[in-house]
């Protein structure tokens, strides 16, 4: 598999809760990212599994006891997915390319934690427009 991040790069959003999950959507979309919004973990693995395009996902928190380990495969393959955790809790991070956001947030603080993924996933700079 190639490990570079993609000329365009997409982000899934995993999010159960439809009006915060159409949120994220658009501000990422207004921000120039590519997102692919589903309902459940689920989704979100085979979406990352079956797109190498997708280089990070936004997962709620609550979704599994720890859900950024549901993505410790691609992690593994792709070195530079990463994984965003939405939500409180004191759900840990399972290692280096996972962060986390509390809820509630404001769009801003989105666009910065989306960036510092982008920061930490291309060290070369690419990615977020």
């Amino acid at each position: 598999m190639d490990s570079t991040v993609p000329a365009v790069p997409r982000i899934v959003v995993a999010e159960s809760d439809l009006p915060v999950r159409h949120l994220m959507t658009t501000v990422l979309t207004r921000a120039g990212v590519r997102v692919v919004p589903v309902p459940h973990l689920d989704a979100a693995v085979a979406a990352c599994e079956n797109d190498p395009a997708v280089w990070a996902a936004i997962v709620d928190a609550s979704m599994a006891p720890r859900p950024a380990e549901a993505f410790e495969h691609l992690r593994t393959a792709r070195p530079h997915f990463a994984v965003l955790l939405v939500g409180s809790g004191d759900t840990p991070a399972a290692g280096d390319r996972v962060a986390r956001l509390g809820k509630p947030f404001t769009t801003t603080e989105l666009l910065r934690a989306v960036h510092a993924l982008v920061v930490v996933s291309d060290p070369g700079g690419g990615g977020m427009g």
